[in-house]
């Protein structure tokens, strides 16, 4: 009897089935395989925990020891069948017809009654890119959508095989005539992981049909994507040859995507793209960046999907799972008279590897285990990555739970919470409990414990370790940190606190927070001693409106002449494409990263603790229902906005160019992006706080304590000076005056001041995405830098001339890095955001990089 993994593919049931749709799968190895070969190759896919391949095209080779191997070692091979020929004049064709069902006949007919074959895969519509989560299932019309259909194909299918089901694979999607809902989703970076992993959330939920991804990667090829000539002249003019895997990583490893790679690797990607050749793929070590950002999502994605009941199929992933070298098939031989096309060289194929399992691989081989446990998010919720609390708070994690397993599995077992020193602090038991076959337990068993007493913050781990009749993935750890008790915000004596709030939400905060504020009607506070608080959502609609008038109508001074002359502003979230000139981009981000580190707004808070704030942040609707936004595609121009949970920042603010300003919390593609900006405006102050606070204050330890750091700095920190404006240009005033050595130098990189001096600068804003020709100051130690400053002086000396820059892109970062070192150097601009530049796009970016080539959010919309 053969022992094959169960498939179930129904509404509440979970469906096991890891696909792996290897395009060569008998393409091209009927004649040149033999048994040995395909036994060895399934139990490797077996034993990373696939259960499925596709095999496509293979209507003219000799696949019959393909089946037979399958049947024996309990493993299923799916079957692409060819689709009807689209041109209306051809189908016209009584003959073309006719041969349509035929060959579909002779690739059926002789595979039909294998049981390594469990359905088949209609040809692609090529049509609905279905990414939109709240449509997954859904029995939307897409014949009336996008004029096509898979009828005919399935009424053959049907015909020559009535008891297996067709599904429409790749983009087809789902829809009336479907049975099944399927997707092709490459994951993308224009949206947080977190949105992904929740993607099928909505379909879990009512399941109105059965899920089932066709294709996925994840995270995407980066250069693959960014290499087609389609895609615009990217920042040097040059199509399809620059890449950008620092840029992408950096939305998740933050400043660590630029540190991580080595100059030498970096230096042969820009070596090619001069000679016009592709820097290659990121995957299989060319990017180490990119690597670590695969084994992230790989690790959490491939778990959440399995806990929703989601089929998968990886594609072209899987051969990253294994270590070269690729598997190599000899020659035939054959007598050459015979019918057929036969190779008379070696072949390699690239979708088989002999070697271990890469890293990746091994994190994909835990999250497909047929039993999994791993710790999640409490009562469902079990992607929330809640880590952050207070000393006596209750702490509750669920022990997820999976059994893929055709019988039912006894599990227990025992959790422990470390100090990261390596002292245990407290350790418990979970008792006995049955898991039957195919069950999903995401909130069947729970551990609950208080925050251990601290004195300051303290990081801690929590690990699990479960033991069971079969064997599986038992073992799992989670980072937590606990912090005292937060107190009150400490405002300066004798500032007054003027907060305008027609929305009421801020206000709340601010009484939790125990200030003593004055709601502004008509006026602001004085400008020497005075903060003005600008609540969340308080810019948009009639808010938003009234705002305006009080400013240019009834208040004593303009807005502007106000903040010259030392008023401190504090503006609350915002859900706005734009706020006093700046434009932001709701990504919704789950990871930021400080890069002002020392700055009084994070006393007593580290960069970890800005990944995933606790709970969830409630600025806009979590889950909006997005209609198809064209005729050919279900999702819009970018991924569906989807969920708030663990946000830190719902609209990140694309960092101005001009000012005086510096991001202190930096998140998003190539780091260009800003949850908590400050601002230098004459002899006032400003600071944008994107983040996700206000909702979250007394309740998260995070937010308490950075709301708290704002009021403070704001209220106690001196002013900027006007008169420290500009720092010093050693290419245009000369290089006499400079502090260190000045070199003319090829650099596609140079080197971080450490200290206040570089708050708000980035790695990323270091890296030119090319070789430059440029003056660079030598430090003793042999590290370039593009800007110095002399202890115990205030002037910053620079050589960040724009003249010296050849794209947009580099000009760009040299003018935000400017930017930076203005209010570094204790100096100020006079120009700022301001409510008179609402909706303004322009004003504070001069330069527009992304002329002539593709916004990276959309990137992955073909």
């Amino acid at each position: 009897m053969l022992n094959h993994q169960r498939l179930t593919l129904t509404n509440d049931i979970h469906s096991p089935l890891a696909v792996h749709p290897a395009k060569g799968l008998g393409r091209a190895l009927g004649w040149y395989t033999n048994e040995e070969t395909w036994r060895k190759i399934i139990r490797r896919w077996k034993n990373l925990g696939i259960n499925c391949a596709e095999y496509r095209w293979g209507g003219n080779i000799d696949d019959e020891l393909l089946f037979r191997v399958a049947d024996e070692e309990g493993f299923f091979i799916t079957i692409s069948v060819r689709g009807l020929e689209r041109n209306p004049v051809i189908r016209s064709i009584p003959e073309m017809a006719a041969y349509n069902r035929d060959v579909n006949a002779y690739l059926i007919f002789p595979r039909r009654h294998s049981p390594s074959v469990p359905f088949y895969y209609l040809s692609s519509l090529a049509s609905a890119w279905d990414y939109a989560p709240f449509y997954l299932g859904e029995d939307f019309d897409s014949e009336k959508l996008f004029g096509k259909s898979n009828r005919e194909e399935r009424e053959l299918i049907e015909k020559l095989d009535p008891v297996r089901a067709p599904i429409s694979g790749s983009y087809s999607g789902g829809g009336k005539t479907e049975p099944f809902h399927s997707s092709m989703n490459y994951i993308g970076l224009h949206v947080d992981m977190q949105a992904y992993e929740n993607w099928p959330s909505r379909w879990a939920k009512y399941r109105k049909k059965p899920l089932m991804t066709y294709e996925m990667s994840f995270p995407p090829y980066i250069a693959e994507w960014y290499q087609r000539p389609s895609r615009g002249t990217q920042a040097h003019g040059v199509p399809g040859l620059l890449p950008f895997f620092m840029e992408c990583a950096a939305i998740y490893l933050g400043e660590e995507a630029y540190l991580m790679e080595p100059k030498e690797k970096i230096a042969t990607w820009l070596e090619n793209v001069e000679k016009g050749k592709s820097a290659g793929m990121p995957t299989r070590g060319n990017s180490l960046s990119y690597e670590k950002v695969a084994q992230i999502f790989t690790h959490h994605i491939l778990r959440s999907w399995k806990t929703y009941g989601v089929n998968m199929g990886f594609f072209t992933q899987t051969r990253d799972f294994f270590e070269e070298p690729r598997l190599v098939f000899e020659p035939v031989k054959v007598d050459p008279r015979q019918p057929g096309i036969f190779a008379d060289e070696k072949i390699t194929e690239h979708i088989f590897t002999v070697g271990p399992l890469r890293p990746v691989g091994e994190i994909a081989q835990k999250a497909l285990s047929k039993l999994l446990i791993y710790i999640g998010g409490p009562n469902g919720d079990f992607t929330l990555k809640d880590h952050t609390y207070t000393s006596g708070e209750n702490i509750t994690k669920a022990l997820v739970m999976l059994n893929e397993y055709e019988k039912p599995v006894a599990v227990s077992g025992t959790w422990d919470l470390w100090r990261k020193n390596g002292e245990k602090v407290l350790s418990g038991v979970w008792p006995k409990t049955v898991l039957q076959p195919g069950e999903i337990a995401p909130a069947r068993v729970h551990i609950s414990f208080l925050a251990p007493a601290v004195s300051g913050r303290t990081d801690f781990l929590l690990k699990i370790k479960a033991e069971a009749d079969r064997p599986g993935s038992l073992e799992d750890e989670f980072s937590l940190t606990v912090f005292p008790p937060a107190g009150q915000a400490a405002i300066k004596p004798g500032m007054q606190v003027f907060v305008y709030d027609p929305v009421g939400d801020t206000s709340q905060m601010l009484k939790q927070a125990g200030v003593n504020f004055q709601l502004t009607i008509d006026n602001l506070p004085d400008p020497e001693n005075g903060l003005l608080i600008v609540g969340r959502n308080c810019l948009k609609g009639q808010a938003g409106k009234l705002f305006n008038r009080l400013v240019y109508r009834k208040m004593t001074y303009d807005f502007s002449t106000n903040v010259a002359n030392g008023m401190r502003v504090l503006i609350f979230e915002q859900a706005l494409d734009n706020i006093w000139g700046m434009k932001t981009e709701q990504a919704r981000w789950r990871r930021t990263f400080v890069t002002a580190p020392g700055h009084p707004v994070f006393q007593g808070l580290e960069e970890s603790d800005f990944l995933y704030l606790q709970g969830h942040g409630n600025l806009v609707d979590p889950y909006p229902e997005e209609p198809p936004a064209t005729t050919d595609r279900i999702a819009g121009s970018r991924f569906p906005r989807w969920g708030l949970d663990n946000t830190v920042v719902t609209y990140s603010l694309v960092r101005p160019q001009l000012g005086a300003v510096r991001s202190l919390l930096s998140c998003g593609f190539d780091l260009q992006e800003s949850a908590l900006l400050e601002v230098a405006a004459g002899k006032g102050r400003m600071i944008f706080c994107q983040v996700d606070v206000t909702n979250r204050y007394g309740k998260d330890p995070v937010s308490t304590r950075l709301v708290n750091n704002l009021l403070n700095y704001l209220t106690s920190t001196p002013g900027p000076d006007p008169k420290l404006s500009k720092p010093v240009d050693l290419v245009r005033e000369g290089g006499e005056d400079s502090p260190l050595p000045v070199k003319t130098e090829r650099v596609f990189m140079v080197d971080k001041p450490e200290g206040k001096i570089s708050w708000g600068i980035t790695r990323a804003d270091l890296y030119f995405e090319g070789f430059l020709e440029l003056p660079v100051m030598k430090s003793t130690d042999g590290k370039n830098y593009l800007y110095w400053q002399t202890p115990g002086q205030k002037v910053i000396f620079h050589t960040l001339n724009r003249r010296n820059f050849k794209t947009k892109w580099q000009r760009m970062k040299s003018l935000m890095v400017l930017a930076a070192l203005t209010i570094n150097q204790g100096g100020s601009s006079e120009i700022f955001p301001r409510p008179a530049l609402q909706d303004d796009s322009e004003e504070l970016y001069p330069l527009e990089w992304l002329e002539g080539f593709v916004h990276p959010y959309t990137l992955m919309q073909w």
